[in-house]
This record gives C-alpha cells, sequence and structure tokens, in this order.
C-alpha cells in the first residue's frame, strides 16, 4: 500500500515536471528539465513494485523523451537546451548502468543518446 503511494507520488512530480518542461513559458522550461533530471537521478535503479523484473524509471522514458524534443529545436533558448542536455545526461547514465539496464531503458537511452547528438550539433551551427 505505502509503495503505491510512493508511485502515485513520483507520477504526480514527474507530470508536474513535464508540464515545466515543456510550457509555452520559456521561464519555466529550465526548473521542468532540472526537476525531470532530479528524479531520473532519484529513481535510477529502482523497482517497479507492480511489475516486477521492470523499473520505475521505465515507466517515463516517453514523458523524458517528448520533453526533450523541443529543446533540439531550432531556436531553443540556450538555458533550456543545456538544462535539457543534463537531463538528456542522466537519464543515458541511468539507463546504461549495468545494475539497473533493462533492454528496453537500453534502446530508451538510444534515442536519448541520438537527441544528444542533435543539441550537440545545433550548438555548433
Amino acid at each position: 500500500m505505502a509503495d503505491e503511494w510512493v508511485v502515485g507520488k513520483v507520477a504526480d512530480a514527474i507530470s508536474v515536471a513535464f508540464t515545466a518542461a515543456t510550457s509555452h513559458i520559456e521561464a519555466l522550461q529550465p526548473s521542468g528539465f532540472r526537476l525531470l533530471e532530479v528524479s531520473v537521478r532519484l529513481l535510477r535503479g529502482l523497482p517497479d513494485v507492480a511489475a516486477p523484473g521492470c523499473f520505475l524509471l521505465s515507466l517515463y522514458a516517453a514523458q523524458i523523451g517528448a520533453a526533450l524534443r523541443p529543446a533540439t529545436a531550432e531556436g531553443a533558448p540556450p538555458v533550456v537546451a543545456v538544462a535539457a542536455h543534463a537531463l538528456a545526461l542522466a537519464y543515458a547514465r541511468a539507463a546504461l548502468d549495468p545494475h539497473a539496464a533493462s533492454h528496453a531503458e537500453l534502446g530508451g537511452s538510444l534515442s536519448v543518446l541520438s537527441l544528444i547528438h542533435s543539441l550537440r550539433c545545433l550548438r555548433r551551427g
């Protein structure tokens, strides 16, 4: 019962962070990315109590990837790009951790690594 409560609160925190990171209010975006980054670091390696053998972080891979996409768009503010880069790096590290990596998370990390590459190319051009 307590585990379900915690999972519900984590879902709420991820939802708030995603909303801020993808907000049309530019000032909220870096804070949203930082909250997502902190969440990734805290969830790293934690098992999903509802799905034995899976990790809690894998539940939020789609939201993390979707939040990163606007930060790679041309004209994204540098402060947003930097915050998104930190999130992508934290997610890639969490997904590649040998104690927390499942096949699905490794696949998700490859798309995140692709986004990191896009960020780097954008900043060069």
